[in-house]
């Protein structure tokens, strides 16, 4: 597979990566609606900040990914291609 591709398992795993994630930016930001602390305030909305811009990373990251549809290899062929 080329270097700027990722494979299909990894794909997997950045999509439960960017799930993950979002769930504890809502919930933090959801505790941020609850909290009287300011120094909890400012470090929940320091994580919610942060998480936004991991998941963009993350996001960019599937550019590299290969778009196949079930059956079809990277390449385009499909599992019943007679060689």
């Amino acid at each position: 597979m080329p270097k700027d591709t990722i494979s299909p398992h990894e794909t997997f795993e950045i999509h439960e990566l960017i799930t993950f994630k979002a769930s504890c930016a809502i919930k933090a930001a959801t505790l941020i609606q609850l909290a009287t602390d300011d120094e909890l305030i400012r470090l929940l909305q320091d994580d919610v900040k942060k998480t936004k811009t991991n998941i963009e990373d993350l996001r960019g990251l599937l550019q590299h990914a290969p778009v196949t549809s079930p059956g079809v290899t990277a390449a385009g062929t499909t599992s019943t291609d007679v060689h």
